[in-house]
């Protein structure tokens, strides 16, 4: 039971540091709100989270692929 909990509170505060991350970057947010765009209401936080964390995957591999 405390390994479940441990990986939800992990989960809840890495959430939030992306979402704080978007908020940060007006072109990541405006990319994320474009692909959130046709989502139901009931469903979009989750989506949002999704699709921000997708927009942090792509620029950890760009950065990587930049570098020497």
């Amino acid at each position: 039971m405390l390994v479940k909990m441990s990986q939800a509170e992990y989960k809840s505060t890495r959430n939030q540091e992306i979402v704080a991350w978007v908020q940060e970057n007006p072109d990541v947010k405006a990319r994320v709100d474009e692909r959130i765009r046709n989502v139901p209401a009931a469903q979009r936080e989750q989506a949002f989270i999704n699709a921000a964390k997708l927009e942090a995957m792509n620029q950890t591999v760009r950065m990587r692929s930049v570098r020497p």
